[in-house]
């Protein structure tokens, strides 16, 4: 979301007012509205803490970092049946 990072400020107040508008439809969503409002980041550090406020996202899924077993195994399910150099390890790459 770019009105969460400081390097997007803007002279005229545009990044202010989309953002207040972006809050303002999430809080008006209703329970029925069967509207789902999914949001990413890998930069939750730089959010607003306005978009987390109770009532706006509710449920939030981190995912955190795989480790090294982990990465191997996402390796092979992607290389998995191609073709691969005779130098490429999966393994060493995964570490």
């Amino acid at each position: 979301m770019p009105w969460a990072c400081p390097r997007f400020v803007s002279e005229s107040g545009a990044v202010e007012r989309i953002a207040s508008q972006f809050f303002n439809e999430l809080d008006n969503l209703s329970d029925l509205s069967q509207v789902i409002v999914l949001g990413a980041t890998n930069r939750e550090d730089l959010l607003d803490p306005a978009l987390m406020r109770a009532g706006r996202l509710d449920y939030v899924l981190r995912f955190p970092i795989p480790n090294e077993e982990d990465r191997l195994e996402i390796f092979q399910v992607h290389a998995g049946g191609k073709p691969l150099g005779y130098d490429v390890d999966l393994r060493e790459l995964a570490d």
